[in-house]
C-alpha cells in the first residue's frame, strides 16, 4: 500500500504520551507558582508593595583624563568605594544647629540609641515633665533614661528645643527625634577614621543639593578594610550602601598644576536643579571650577548612569534592583610637557610669581609647554575640611592666578614696545644718541634711571640692552602726541586685550593714555584727570598705570620672534574618545602691522642684552645656555611705596630660528638679576639638555 497522510496516518503513541506529560507538568508548575503568589504569599507581596517603592538614582560618570603631550596623566579618576546614604524623611526635614550637633556628640551612641527607641507618646510625657521628672515614664524607661536627670540645665534646654519645635507664638509645630541620628553615629563608630560630625555636615550639605530621593555621599573614600567590614555587617548599615561606581580625582603633579588644571566642586547653590539636569548632570556631581577642568567641562564630563533601588516608606535603602553603567568623558591632551612643568615649578621655589614657556617652532606656534603660577595648592585636597579656608588665610594668596589672571606693571620688558614705536613711527634710528645722567627732569620731578650715576652716552639699541630708562623717557616725550602712538603699538603687541588663551582666567591688563585717564578718574577733580608728561614717561618704561599679565609679556616677545605675527596661546592639542585621537586645528596667526626691519633691530638690542658685558641678561651667555643663543629683556618694576620691586625676564631662543619663548615673573621679588634671571637660567639649562617638543610630536 502507498504511504498514508493526514488524520488517518499512523501515530507514534509512546512519543505522544511523552509530549502530553511534559505539557501537563509545565502547566502544573505555572499554576503552582500562580497559586503561591496569589494565595500563599499574597499578603507578603501586598505588604511589601505598600511599604517599599523603587527609586531611580543617578550614578556619576568618570571624567575624562587630562594628559600631557606625551600621554602622562595630569588629572585622572581613581575608582574608589564611597558610602552613600539615603536619609529618612525625618532627617531631611530637620534643621540641625551647631549647638544641637554638639549635644548629640555629648550624648554619645548609647544614649542616642535609647532616644531612638522612644515613641511619640513617651516624648509627650517627657515634654510635659520638663524632661526632668522621669516618674511619668514606666519603670523600664525610667531605668534606661536615668542619665537624663543628671544632664546640665543647658543640655536639658537644648534637648527640649531639639525635640519640640515651636513657632514664634509658642505653639508646637513638630516633633523631632534626636535618635534619628543614631544610625549615622553608629556607622561612624564602626568605621575607623570617620567622624560623626563630618558625616552629618556632609549629609546636610548634600541634602541642600539633591532632591529627597537621591542618596548623599557621606564618606568619599572607603578603604579595603572598611568595605569588607560593611559587607560582613550589612545588617547594621540600614539606609547605607557602598557605591562601586565612585571616583576620586587625582592630580599627580600636585601643587605644580592647580592654576593650569583647576579643581572640582559642586554646582553653586544659585544653579537651578532643573537646569542642572537638562545639562546632563546629576544633583550630586562634581564639575570643573577652574583651569582645564572648567574650560573643557563639556568634553571631560561623561554620561551619568542610572540605578533603580528599593527603599522603604521611610526612604531607607533596602536593595539595588538594577544598574545602567555610566560612560566616561573624553580624554584631553595638553601641549604641556610635564617634566618642564615641574622644572618651572621648582625654579619658582614657592615664591609668588609665574613661569610660562610656549612653543614658536612651525606647526607648534602658541602651544603652552609650561604654565606655572606660584605658590600653588593641591586641588585634590579641596574636599578636606578647612583646606580652602587655609588657602584664603595664606598671606601669599595661592588661589591667585599670577600667570594670566592678574596684571602687574611689566617694567622694562615693555621697552620692546616703546623701542618699536620709536623705530617704526617715531623717526628714531638704531644709532640715535641719548645722554643719561641718571635721571630726567620732568617739570618739578626727577624721573630716575635704575643706574644712579647714569649710563652716559647711549644709543637706542644700547638703551634696550642696558635697560636705560632715560632713553625711553626722551623717546616718548619727543613723540609729543599724548602717548597715542605708544598706546597703539602696545595694542599691536597684544597688551590691553585678552590673549585668547583657552583657560578661564585671561585678564586684559591696562594700557593707559589721555582718554583712559579722563574716563577712569571721572570722579576726581579736573587737575587729577589730566595726562601729564610724568604719566607718559612712566608708560614708556612699563610703570605708572600700565599693567600686564605674565602671559601678555611673553606674547610681546613672541611677536618679536615671529616678526609681527601673533599666535594665540593654547593648552589643548588633541582629544581622545573610544580610542580615537582627534588633533586640534593649526593655530592661524594675526598680522600685527609691525615691520620686519623694526623687529630685526629690537631683536638685536635683546641679543646685545645677552652678549654684551654690560647687558642685563649676560648670564644667559655663560655655561650651557650660551649655545642656545637667547634674546632677552629684563624688567624691574616698582610695586608701590614700602614694597619690594617686581622681578621680570622675558625672551626666546635660538635667535636664528626661534623655537621657544619664556617669561619668569616674581611678585615683589626684587631686581631682575636677584630673582627672575637666575630662575630662568635654571630652566633654560634644563631645556638645553631636554628638548620639550620631541621630533615625533
Amino acid at each position: 500500500m502507498g504511504t498514508r497522510f493526514g488524520p488517518q496516518a499512523d501515530i507514534d503513541m509512546p512519543v505522544l504520551r511523552v509530549y502530553v506529560a511534559l505539557i501537563v507538568v509545565a502547566f502544573a508548575v505555572v499554576l503552582s507558582k500562580l497559586f503561591s503568589m496569589q494565595i500563599l504569599t499574597a499578603r507578603e507581596h501586598k505588604v511589601r508593595s505598600l511599604k517599599n517603592i523603587i527609586v531611580t538614582v543617578d550614578i556619576n560618570p568618570p571624567r575624562g583624563d587630562i594628559l600631557d603631550r606625551t600621554g602622562y596623566p595630569l588629572a585622572t579618576d581613581d575608582n574608589v568605594f564611597a558610602l552613600l546614604y539615603i536619609a529618612p524623611l525625618a532627617i531631611t526635614k530637620q534643621q540641625l544647629t551647631d549647638d544641637e550637633l554638639d549635644l548629640l556628640e555629648r550624648l554619645g551612641l548609647q544614649r542616642l540609641g535609647q532616644l531612638h527607641d522612644l515613641r511619640s507618646s513617651d516624648y509627650r510625657k517627657l515634654r510635659d515633665a520638663g524632661f526632668q521628672d522621669l516618674t511619668v515614664l514606666d519603670q523600664e524607661l525610667r531605668s534606661r533614661l536615668s542619665w537624663m536627670a543628671s544632664l546640665p540645665a543647658t543640655d536639658i534646654a537644648l534637648l527640649q528645643n531639639f525635640i519640640v519645635k515651636r513657632n514664634p507664638r509658642g505653639q508646637v509645630t513638630s516633633w523631632e527625634n534626636p535618635g534619628n541620628y543614631y544610625d549615622l553615629m553608629r556607622v561612624a563608630s564602626y568605621l575607623k577614621g570617620v567622624e560623626f560630625r563630618d558625616m552629618v555636615s556632609t549629609l546636610k550639605a548634600g541634602m541642600k543639593r539633591v532632591n529627597r530621593y537621591q542618596p548623599v555621599r557621606v564618606v568619599n573614600e572607603l578603604d579595603r578594610n572598611q568595605v569588607i567590614f560593611i559587607a560582613e555587617n550589612n545588617h547594621e548599615f540600614q539606609g547605607f550602601y557602598v557605591e562601586e561606581f565612585a571616583y576620586s580625582r587625582k592630580y599627580p603633579l600636585g601643587m605644580a598644576t592647580p592654576h593650569l588644571l583647576g579643581y572640582l566642586g559642586y554646582f553653586s547653590a544659585e544653579n537651578d536643579p532643573e537646569w542642572i539636569r537638562r545639562m546632563g548632570y546629576s544633583d550630586n556631581e562634581y564639575v570643573g571650577k577652574d583651569g582645564v577642568e572648567r574650560q573643557y567641562e563639556r568634553l571631560l564630563h561623561g554620561i551619568p548612569g542610572r540605578r533603580d533601588i528599593e527603599v522603604d516608606n521611610r526612604m531607607a535603602f533596602q536593595r539595588i534592583v538594577q544598574d545602567v553603567a555610566p560612560a566616561k568623558g573624553t580624554d584631553v591632551y595638553l601641549a604641556i610637557n610635564k617634566n618642564l612643568q615641574m622644572e618651572c615649578y621648582k625654579a619658582m621655589e614657592g615664591r609668588p610669581g609665574a613661569f610660562i614657556v610656549t612653543a614658536l617652532s612651525e606647526g607648534h606656534e602658541g602651544e603652552v609647554l609650561a604654565y606655572v603660577s606660584s605658590p600653588g595648592y593641591d586641588p585634590a585636597r579641596f574636599k578636606e575640611k578647612g583646606y580652602y579656608q587655609s588657602l584664603l588665610d595664606n598671606p601669599y594668596k595661592p588661589l591667585i592666578n599670577r600667570a594670566s589672571g592678574l596684571a602687574y606693571p611689566p617694567g622694562s620688558t615693555f621697552k620692546l614696545v616703546t623701542a618699536s614705536a620709536a623705530l617704526q613711527k617715531g623717526g628714531f634710528a638704531p644709532g640715535s644718541s641719548f645722554y643719561c645722567p641718571g635721571y630726567k627732569q620732568i617739570g618739578n620731578y626727577k624721573m630716575r634711571c635704575h643706574e644712579d650715576f647714569g649710563h652716559g652716552s647711549v644709543t637706542l639699541l644700547e638703551g634696550i640692552s642696558k635697560s636705560c630708562d632715560v632713553v625711553f623717557y626722551d623717546i616718548v616725550l619727543a613723540m609729543d602726541d599724548d602717548s597715542d602712538t605708544l598706546h597703539d603699538y602696545a595694542e599691536r603687541f597684544g597688551y590691553g586685550n585678552r590673549t585668547g588663551l583657552d583657560l578661564p582666567e585671561d585678564a586684559r591688563g591696562t594700557v593707559p593714555n589721555r582718554d583712559w585717564k579722563r574716563k577712569t578718574f571721572d570722579w576726581a577733580n579736573a587737575v587729577d584727570r589730566l595726562w601729564y608728561d610724568g604719566d607718559k614717561a612712566n608708560f614708556a618704561i612699563g610703570q605708572g598705570f600700565m599693567n600686564a599679565t605674565a602671559l601678555q609679556v611673553l606674547q610681546s616677545a613672541s611677536i618679536v620672534a615671529k616678526r609681527g605675527k601673533l599666535y594665540e596661546p593654547h593648552v589643548l592639542i588633541a582629544t581622545r574618545r573610544d580610542l580615537q585621537i582627534r588633533h586640534e586645528k593649526p593655530n592661524r596667526p594675526r598680522d600685527m602691522a609691525l615691520e620686519n626691519k623694526t623687529l630685526d633691530l629690537v631683536e638685536q638690542g635683546m641679543r646685545m642684552a645677552v652678549t654684551e658685558s654690560t647687558g642685563t641678561c649676560r648670564t644667559f651667555n655663560t655655561g650651557e645656555t650660551k649655545a642656545l643663543k637667547v634674546a632677552a629683556k629684563t624688567g624691574t618694576a616698582e610695586a608701590g611705596r614700602g614694597k619690594a620691586d617686581h622681578s621680570w625676564v622675558v625672551g626666546y631662543y635660538p635667535v636664528d630660528n626661534p623655537k621657544y619663548a619664556f617669561v619668569a615673573f616674581f611678585q615683589n621679588g626684587g631686581s631682575s638679576g636677584a630673582a627672575a634671571v637666575p630662575a630662568a637660567k635654571k630652566v633654560l639649562t634644563y631645556m638645553a639638555d631636554n628638548e620639550p617638543i620631541a621630533e615625533q610630536d
